[in-house]
């Protein structure tokens, strides 16, 4: 995501990422007296949001502790590390594939193989429809007409990877084949 300057460091020469958190100490900002005032932040480039002194907001934390309660072997350590994760272009939440105990390393929209679609299982479907679905069904992701959003993930400890989409249900069939 390119947009303005991090919200933390002030930084424009880098990778701006999206992130609805609040900074922690505001006496290591850039503008500590802006931080102080607005600690509230929603761009961040990846130094800042590894830097420990951001932190999710409570929303965010709300809709992911159930995943980390469920699949997080060390569900502190867990909470703790998606503090350092940027958000993920959801419309519905956040969604973040576990597996081994641990989070997933987030891979992009589109497979980074050419055609390997079936190396990757759907994370969670959530509805009837969903769970008749492969990745392969999806792509090209503009041909949807819902919303094209797409996140694929792997396992950085076994060989698993995984497809999240977000599904709104309003009254769209999915994207079978043939419509």
């Amino acid at each position: 995501m390119e947009h303005g300057g991090c919200h933390y460091c002030g930084r424009t020469d880098t990778f701006i990422f999206a992130y609805t958190g609040t900074i922690i100490d505001p006496s290591h900002a850039e503008d500590p007296e802006l931080a102080s005032e607005h600690p509230d932040i929603d761009e961040l480039c990846a130094d800042c949001i590894n830097s420990g002194n951001v932190r999710k907001q409570g929303a965010t934390l709300r809709e992911i502790k159930p995943l980390i309660n469920q699949f997080a072997a060390d569900k502190e350590a867990a909470t703790e590390l998606f503090h350092r994760f940027p958000n993920l272009p959801f419309f519905q939440g956040d969604t973040w594939a576990i597996c081994c105990g641990d989070f997933t390393e987030y891979v992009g929209e589109h497979p980074p193989t050419k055609g390997a679609y079936s190396e990757y299982e759907q994370w969670q479907p959530q509805d009837e429809v969903m769970s008749r679905l492969n990745l392969e069904d999806f792509y090209p992701l503009d041909r949807l007409p819902v919303m094209n959003i797409m996140a694929l993930f792997h396992c950085l400890h076994c060989t698993r990877k995984y497809w999240a989409f977000q599904y709104s249900g309003l009254g769209w069939p999915g994207p079978i084949a043939g419509e």
